[in-house]
Order: structure tokens, then sequence, then C-alpha cells
């Protein structure tokens, strides 16, 4: 598991084993598993964005997820906005998503 000092955890998406190694071994062993572990929170981030409530779902990730998903979904949502002339409206949303956050 990563933790940082604001509490936040992602785990590893497999375990690192220290035992019989090299430092440089093991080393290189959690830096790859702390790739993959922030990828695989972001892809979750991405993927249960729209089944929660925006507010729900900050409250479930961490800060780095919130920030890289969400921003997504802006974009896909903002081009949709753009290509129906509905950008007031989308404006109208986020600034809701805003204040509901605050």
């Amino acid at each position: 598991q990563m933790h940082s000092k604001e509490g936040e955890i992602i785990d590893f998406v497999n375990p690192v084993s220290t035992k019989d190694k090299n430092v440089e071994t093991w080393m290189t062993e959690v830096e790859n598993e702390m790739i993959s572990g922030v990828r695989n929170v972001c892809r979750i981030g991405v993927e249960s964005y729209p089944e929660l409530p925006r507010t729900e779902w900050v409250l479930q990730n961490p800060g780095q997820v919130c920030l890289n998903s969400s921003q997504v979904h802006w974009t896909a949502e903002v081009e949709d906005a753009i290509k129906n002339g509905t950008v007031d409206t989308y404006f109208t949303r986020l600034s809701e998503q805003l204040l509901d956050l605050v």
C-alpha cells in the first residue's frame, strides 16, 4: 500500500516481496507497483464517476484520482455541450456541482 500524508491509501495491484532480493530489485518492483496502483485507482475513478452522486464520489476517492477522473468526464461533457448547443445549461450544472462540494 501507498499512504499519503493526508491519509489517503492506494493499494498495490500485486504484493512486493523483499525476501532474498537486492534492494535495487525490490525497490524497482515497488516503483512499478506504485504506477500500477495509481493507474488502477484512476481507472476505477473514471468508471465509478457516472454511478455515484459527485459529492459521494469525491469523498470515496483519493484527491489525485478525483482531479484526473473528473477531467476525463468534464472534457467529454464539454464537447457534448458544445455540439448540442447546451453550454449555458452545462455551466449551470457545473456551478451547482461546485457549490455542492463547498
